[in-house]
């Protein structure tokens, strides 16, 4: 019997950086120079291939400022446009004014259209747990996987949603090998046969990395999607590429994904039942899609206001991508009473079936020939059982 998955997510964010930790002092950051990014208003590279539509001003941003207010659950809003505003306070309640107010504050500067540079190779950690019944656990216990939908002519990533549940493939996520994760290593998913093998390993950044000691090792060059002990690591332009988005396409509006910003689940589906083999160790597969929105804001108060405030005041209108992640699937248990319900359901389906076929082979019109043959064989059969009676 299948019994739905409850559990938990967590979702963190940081900068990249050369293979560390941000936090340490001696950490430092692998951000792209604005001159490469193409998207920037000082790029200074060739103009090869399809270009953003609009250039624009570029800032730095790194996890704290990207989100303020911390990071603690399973959703996440990850800016790629942040547009600061200046306003001034134009009128306070007082005798002078019948202690009414028109407007309050007035619109001094607007920032307006300001990118967060490199932000797709910013790095997302996932954690998730999982219960029902007498199983539980969190995903740093087993090997990961995720779902992957390739176009059949070009074998190009798009969208999982473009691809139907048989046409999914699965991926490995490796253990950076020079990390112990704590898992035991396993080349199954649960409950799905489409697996394709090591894909995992496609790198983009070279970068210098730590061992479990903090010592700096050699060059290594890490994919897109890789496990650490404490989670499952997706650069950022690799989880808008499993749900079919591109920041400078995906246009609505003549506005680009970076400008507008959009939505992304992170559906993490939990099984323990495998294909042919009996085994029923818990397993989890990532699903990555996109929940479409024409545009994704928020506005709110800077952390950091200006020494005249509060007769002056700075704002942010923030733009970006929305993840949300979210524990699904389902657990099998052995259930007595549930094999006796499908025990009995197959007796009467066979029952059924026998009765059909008898009705057919009697008298569907056409088969005259293997109707009376059979009716004949039937006869004589009738025939034997009456001897065998009679003696």
């Amino acid at each position: 019997m299948l019994k739905d998955v409850k559990g938990n997510t967590r979702l963190t964010i940081q900068q990249p950086t050369k293979g560390c930790n941000p936090n340490k002092p001696s950490c430092k950051d692998n951000l792209t120079p604005l001159t490469e990014l193409n998207y920037c208003d000082v790029y200074t590279g060739k103009a090869e291939g399809q270009q953003p539509k609009h250039k624009r001003h570029c800032i730095y941003a790194d996890q704290h400022e990207l989100l303020p207010n911390g990071m603690l659950e399973g959703t996440m809003f990850v800016p790629t446009r942040i547009d600061k505003m200046v306003e001034t306070k134009v009128c306070t309640p007082s005798a002078s004014n019948d202690y009414k107010c028109d407007k309050l504050w007035k619109m001094k500067s607007n920032d307006e259209n300001t990118y967060v540079a490199d932000i797709e190779d910013y790095t997302v950690m996932v954690v998730s747990s999982y219960h029902r019944g007498s199983i539980s656990g969190t995903s740093t216990d087993h090997q990961g996987f995720y779902y992957e939908c390739r176009d059949k002519e070009t074998d190009k990533i798009i969208g999982t949603s473009k691809c139907k549940a048989e046409e999914l493939k699965v991926v490995k996520i490796d253990c950076l090998p020079f990390l112990d994760c704590g898992f035991k290593a396993t080349y199954k998913p649960p409950r799905s046969p489409n697996f394709i093998g090591k894909r995992s390993r496609i790198g983009h950044h070279v970068i210098s990395a730590e061992d479990s000691s903090g010592n700096e090792t050699s060059e290594f060059k890490p994919g897109p999607i890789f496990a650490i002990p404490d989670g499952d690591i997706f650069r950022l332009g690799k989880i808008l590429e499993l749900a079919g988005l591109d920041l400078d396409g995906s246009e609505s509006n003549g506005e680009s994904l970076r400008e507008r910003g959009s939505r992304v689940q992170i559906q993490v589906e939990y099984a323990n039942l495998y294909p042919m083999t009996g085994a029923h160790a818990p397993g989890y597969i990532y699903k990555i899609v996109e929940v479409p929105m024409k545009e994704m804001k928020t506005e709110l108060y800077t952390h950091n206001q200006p020494g005249s405030y509060p007769e002056v005041r700075t704002m942010e209108n923030r733009h970006g991508i929305y993840l949300q992640a979210e524990v699904g699937g389902s657990f099998g248990f052995f259930d007595i009473v549930f094999l006796l319900v499908m025990l009995t359901t197959s007796l009467a389906l066979l029952a059924t079936g026998t009765t059909l076929i008898d009705v057919v082979a009697d008298y569907i019109p056409g088969l005259q020939v293997r109707k009376d043959k059979y009716q004949k064989i039937c006869r004589d059969e009738d025939d034997v059982q009456n001897l065998e009676k009679e003696s």
